[in-house]
């Protein structure tokens, strides 16, 4: 009883936390977004991803498929597409930040 109690608070306490990291995040407008300079810096932060990370997130964010549905066209597992969706996402801030576009942040 007492490990399931601290399992449970343990779960909490990381989904807190996840949702402080979230709120503390400045999203721009997607409008926004299409500006030529924040396009541009896109755009070269997204060729530096390696071609499978590409193709997963130009099939999630772009196509606007699912995880299940890209696992399926790829032939690879669903968790495969979410690593790839994660790393995709961390290595596009790192860049982007790299190219001193902090507001994409």
């Amino acid at each position: 009883v007492a490990l399931k109690w601290v399992r449970k608070r343990t779960l909490e306490a990381r989904g807190l936390s996840r949702v402080q990291e979230y709120q503390q995040l400045e999203f721009v407008h997607p409008e926004k977004a299409m500006e030529p300079q924040y396009a541009s810096a896109l755009k070269r932060a997204f060729k530096l991803l390696s071609p499978a990370d590409r193709m997963v997130t130009t099939l999630f964010y772009l196509v606007g498929l699912h995880q299940n549905q890209i696992a399926s066209i790829l032939g690879i597992p669903v968790g495969t597409v979410k690593s790839r969706l994660h790393r995709s996402r961390k290595q596009l801030k790192r860049r982007l930040l790299v190219m001193g576009n902090e507001t994409f942040v």
